[in-house]
C-alpha cells in the first residue's frame, strides 16, 4: 500500500494552476484530490471553474458525469458524458459513460 501524500501533491499543483498552459490538468488533479478527501461540494467548484474558462475540456465534462452519476442525477450525467465525446470522441471513459 502506497502512503497517502496528498499534502506534497498539492504543494505541487497548486503553483501549476497560475501557469496557463497546465491550468486544466492541474485543476482536474486537485479537483479529484479534494473529492476523494471528502470535500465533494469543493471539487465540484473547481470542475465547475474549469468549464467555465474551457466549456469543451472533455476530461471536466467526464468527471462531471462520473460524479453526477453518484449524485443519482443520471440525467445530467447522460448529457455531461455526451459532451464530453462530442469534445473528445476518443475519450474511452467518456464513451462509456455516454
Amino acid at each position: 500500500m502506497r502512503p497517502k501524500r496528498t499534502g506534497d501533491a498539492r504543494a505541487i499543483l497548486e503553483p501549476l494552476v497560475k501557469d496557463r498552459q497546465a491550468y486544466a490538468d492541474a485543476q482536474m488533479r486537485l479537483a479529484q484530490l479534494t473529492y476523494d478527501g471528502g470535500n465533494t461540494a469543493a471539487a465540484k467548484k473547481l470542475v465547475d471553474d474549469l468549464l467555465r474558462r474551457n466549456p469543451g475540456h472533455a476530461g471536466a465534462l467526464q468527471v462531471r458525469a462520473k460524479w453526477l452519476l453518484v449524485d443519482g442525477r443520471p440525467a445530467q450525467a447522460l448529457e455531461a458524458a455526451r459532451a464530453a465525446v462530442t469534445g473528445a470522441p476518443r475519450l474511452v471513459g467518456a464513451l462509456y459513460l455516454g
